[in-house]
């Protein structure tokens, strides 16, 4: 698509889905940086209560929208358009915004939150579907198993922090996250606290490691340690 052509971009910086079965015509992604998205879709233009209603009966008519991220006025915004030739005119200004917010300093934390907050909804999604019983409390035994695979995580964290030379005061927020989730283990349901234990530690690695391969490494030791 040559509306992917801007300036330092090509269109191999993208990748570009055509999925079945989907509401969605078109989805688009910066590869570098997927939480940058650009999205057309048919949505009917009666919402509200009774939208449903309207389509059924055949008085609803289905209208073109973008879901665009960044946006033009918002980091994420959804704009209704007349036609698909309208949609794909407004690629190229997508485009355009990438550059201009990866031209700023504050571009790739905003980024990085958005990114953070697909991990974190990815893992919610896998406790809700591998974690039974969770408005129970956790037994004794249970208790000290968790906390086995915390002090295996606590150790994992320090072959990073030894093997890429992370600072202590950095990787010191990691531990910190991790002693807190100890100390609620005991007072917390199981779904709650796999959740809020989770939350604590990936935010705590976002900040600790700078670069996305060690990043990786490190979420990937938590969900083994953790789940």
């Amino acid at each position: 698509m040559q509306s992917l052509e801007y300036e330092s971009f090509c269109k191999e910086d993208f990748v570009v889905l055509f999925p079945d079965d989907s509401s969605n015509l078109v989805e688009i992604k910066f590869r570098a940086l997927p939480s940058y998205s650009f999205t057309i879709g048919e949505t009917y233009n009666n919402s509200g209560p009774f939208g449903a209603l309207h389509a059924m009966s055949g008085n609803a008519k289905l209208k073109l929208v973008t879901h665009e991220s960044p946006g033009e006025y918002k980091s994420r915004q959804t704009t209704e358009h007349d036609s698909i030739s309208e949609c794909i005119g407004s690629i190229h200004a997508w485009t355009r915004r990438i550059q201009e917010e990866l031209r700023t300093p504050k571009a790739i934390a905003i980024a990085n939150d958005s990114e953070l907050d697909e991990i974190i909804e990815s893992f919610h999604q896998k406790i809700d579907h591998s974690i039974e019983d969770q408005e129970a409390f956790f037994s004794a035994t249970e208790q000290t198993e968790i906390l086995e695979r915390l002090n295996a995580l606590q150790n994992r964290l320090e072959e990073l922090e030894a093997k890429f030379s992370l600072s202590e005061q950095d990787t010191a927020k990691v531990k910190t996250a991790i002693e807190k989730t100890k100390q609620d283990l005991p007072n917390f349901p199981r779904g709650v606290w796999y959740k809020t234990a989770g939350n604590k530690i990936i935010n705590a690695l976002k900040v600790a490691m700078k670069t996305k391969e060690v990043r990786e490494l490190a979420l990937e030791a938590t969900k083994k340690f953790l789940l």
